[in-house]
């Protein structure tokens, strides 16, 4: 393999690792050159160095063009799936779990306390529905405040059906 193919297989795989704002960055100045047009080039006296990196500023346009729009289709993907996830758990709530959390939706808040001990609040924390908030207990008991994740939160305000007890969606 040539030093040339060598160098640019690294460049492509190094384009690969950089964040999508870096990638996004090199794609809109890349594409500032191709589209430059001469007049302005040569007002702004780069002419002769346009027309040397044009087709490079191209090549770079097109991989960076490619890589953002493969990060666009993984953040969708990741966002369907981790929702169907979400919800997933949601459904399989048992009556005791939806009792308890529908005491948030109802309250409308997102923190209760409960005792260490409390095997819902627990095993709700263990799902990654609720999370301890403080490692501290309230004052004068032995009850340390839960709250709700953000994304449980979200879903059961706009879903409280499956808060029903009936429920097994």
């Amino acid at each position: 393999m040539s030093s040339l193919a060598a160098t640019w297989i690294k460049a492509i795989l190094d384009a690969v690792r950089l964040s999508w704002q870096i990638q996004f960055a090199l794609f809109v100045a890349s594409l500032a050159v191709v589209i430059l047009p001469p007049s302005w080039s040569s007002w702004l006296g780069v002419l002769d160095l346009v027309n040397v990196i044009r087709s490079y500023c191209f090549m770079v346009a097109l991989l960076m063009s490619v890589l953002l729009v493969i990060n666009i289709a993984e953040l969708i993907t990741k966002h369907f799936y981790t929702n169907r996830n979400y919800m997933a758990v949601l459904r399989n709530l048992s009556t005791d779990e939806k009792l308890l959390l529908r005491e948030y939706i109802e309250q409308d808040t997102k923190t209760q306390s409960f005792p260490m001990s409390h095997g819902v609040a627990s095993g709700l924390r263990l799902q990654g529905v609720l999370f301890q908030a403080s490692n501290l207990s309230h004052a004068g008991s032995l009850t340390f405040p839960f709250n709700m994740q953000p994304w449980a939160w979200n879903l059961l305000k706009k879903h409280p059906e499956l808060l029903d007890a009936d429920n097994r969606n």
